[in-house]
């Protein structure tokens, strides 16, 4: 995920030894909880979130059908706008 005015989910850190879908499900996340209708591969903050941490969880069945979830580290945005 980079940290400027949008935040974008960067795919290729996520791996699994089962193999990827083609299809992913995203949440954004406050503080670790979720923003309501923060559900897309990108993501500007602004108002209330604007300057805190904010990570996403990244949702998928893998190849042999197990459901997998990963969360990336917090960022906080920077940059103006």
């Amino acid at each position: 995920m980079q940290a400027d005015r949008t935040l974008t989910v960067d795919l290729a850190q996520v791996q699994d030894p089962n193999g990827l879908p083609a299809n992913f499900r995203y949440q954004w996340r406050h503080r670790g909880r979720m923003i309501e209708h923060a559900h897309h591969p990108t993501y500007t903050p602004d108002g209330y979130y604007a300057q805190d941490p904010i990570s996403v969880t990244v949702t998928f069945t893998d190849l042999d059908g197990y459901p997998e979830s990963v969360t990336s580290p917090a960022v906080t945005r920077t940059g103006s706008g």
